[in-house]
């Protein structure tokens, strides 16, 4: 659970170059393959085939990096151009995001496991490794409905958000002596009150 988060470099495709410069896909990439000619660099590092929602046929594609997004948009007009850089700010900004609040999330389970510890002793019990990574399960399952564990780097900066919150609460809870089976039900109502009053923010499944 403490391990660190993956770096993550944001990508534009040529589908949402397309859809940001109002041009047709085709003509889009026509021009990354006339660039990348130029640039004297491979083409399969960043073709990206996807599938048209319609004919279900395959259709080639690129994933660029934002040096070559920038390069290929140079040649367009000032308009088209600020699109795609206003959309690599959002872009970089979610990254950001998501890094801090990986952080804070990873702060928040430093924090639970040592109130645990502590708890622990405070009522002349020792703790092994097990009794961490069931409070992390018990976590998990507030959020996601399974007692199992849970790969941080693939969720969004908000369940990341909510993820430390609920660490947190459950640190209270420690503290102030609710055994495992309250501190389940708490947890769970936080989560069933949050959906509640933020409709479609956590996308995960409930086993």
């Amino acid at each position: 659970m403490s391990r660190l988060m993956k770096e993550v470099t944001p990508t534009m495709t040529s589908r949402e170059i397309a859809e940001l410069t109002g041009k047709e896909h085709f003509h889009v990439v026509r021009d990354i393959e006339l660039m990348l000619e130029q640039l004297e660099l491979k083409e399969r590092g960043y073709i990206q085939t996807w599938i048209h929602p319609q004919n279900k046929r395959e259709y080639r594609g690129y994933s660029l990096p934002k040096n070559l997004t920038l390069t290929l948009v140079s040649g367009y007009n000032a308009k088209l151009r600020m699109r795609i850089i206003d959309r690599w700010l959002e872009l970089e900004s979610a990254v950001e995001d998501k890094r801090r609040l990986r952080h804070v999330a990873a702060s928040s389970y430093k924090l639970m496991s040592e109130v645990l510890q502590l708890r622990r002793e405070m009522d002349g019990k020792q703790s092994a490794p097990h009794h961490f990574m069931n409070e992390a399960r018990l976590v998990n399952h507030a959020l996601t409905g399974a007692f199992k564990g849970l790969n941080r780097d693939l969720l969004s900066a908000r369940e990341l958000d909510v993820l430390g919150q609920l660490e947190v609460k459950n640190s209270a809870l420690i503290a102030t002596g609710h055994d495992y089976q309250a501190r389940k039900v708490k947890l769970t109502g936080f989560i069933e009150s949050f959906k509640i009053a933020h409709p479609g923010i956590l996308h995960l499944e409930v086993a």
